[in-house]
């Protein structure tokens, strides 16, 4: 469900990205449309998002899901997502915002509430306590897959978290010519492995 490819989104992508733009937020366009082409592809109906900001990614995201997707995001601040949540609740999409940091009790509680979700992209804190907290926290309620930003960015410490999981678990990413960016993923739906170790975290926060 999630091959990787080397050349990144497929002609059919370009094709559709070419006949109705999607909004990119603060994405490398290929990036996000080959990320966008794997939530098609899985028939993502629900979407958790980690650090929105101005929201225009979770916006390019619901759209590839299609009206009627419940769309939820977290985030410590509202960089424009607010106006976001409320434009896509109008337009038809189940969607809800939190503010509070993502560690937080509240946060959890309000996401397990909610969960599962489809698909859980991670974009909040880049140092790499931060992403592995939320990787732990949240991965787990993704049923097809987990998604993380800026894997190759070298001052963040997203991608030594991102080395960790390639090296633990089944991943695709993107990184596209020239970019110091990327998008990786790992399929929940594919690698056991991955729940289980999510699973096992869970119970034991829960005590």
């Amino acid at each position: 469900m999630f091959e990787d490819s080397a050349d990144g989104p497929g002609r059919a992508a370009a094709q559709h990205h070419a006949d109705a733009p999607l909004p990119l937020g603060e994405q490398v366009p290929q990036e996000l449309h080959w990320m966008l082409g794997k939530l098609r592809s899985a028939d993502c109906r629900s979407v958790l998002e980690i650090g929105s900001r101005s929201g225009k990614t979770l916006r390019a995201m619901a759209l590839s899901c299609g009206t009627g997707a419940r769309i939820y995001a977290i985030d410590i601040a509202d960089g424009g997502v607010g106006e976001v949540v409320k434009e896509l609740s109008a337009k038809g999409y189940p969607a809800e915002l939190l503010l509070a940091d993502s560690t937080s009790p509240a946060a959890l509680t309000w996401a397990r509430y909610r969960a599962p979700f489809d698909f859980v992209f991670i974009d909040g804190d880049h140092t790499y306590d931060g992403a592995r907290s939320d990787w732990l926290n949240y991965g787990g309620m993704a049923r097809f897959a987990v998604g993380f930003h800026d894997i190759a960015h070298g001052h963040w410490g997203v991608r030594e978290l991102w080395q960790q999981l390639q090296a633990e678990y089944s991943t695709v990413e993107y990184v596209a010519p020239g970019s110091y960016y990327g998008i990786g993923m790992v399929p929940m739906d594919g690698d056991a492995r991955a729940a289980r170790a999510l699973a096992a975290h869970r119970r034991e926060a829960m005590g």
